[in-house]
């Protein structure tokens, strides 16, 4: 007997990982997907500590704040 599948949304909390080069402007590299806040914010921090630059470098990648938001999932099969 085979389970039907099907797509439902799922609310979880993103953060946006921005990678910034003087010259060319900043990018969206990737997003990572958390399902609670504090997972988020953990992550977000811990990426960010290593920003300790009093100015902006040539060259850096830096976590955004954690946005909730929807994203499709497949249930079943």
């Amino acid at each position: 007997v085979s389970q039907s599948r099907y797509i439902e949304q799922k609310e979880v909390w993103a953060v946006e990982v921005i990678e910034c080069e003087r010259g060319w402007g900043c990018r969206v590299d990737e997003v990572r997907y958390f399902d609670t806040k504090p997972d988020a914010d953990k992550f977000a921090k811990e990426f960010n500590s290593a920003n300790t630059d009093e100015v902006a470098p040539d060259w850096y990648m830096q976590a955004q704040t954690p946005v909730k938001t929807k994203i499709a999932v497949e249930v079943g099969g």
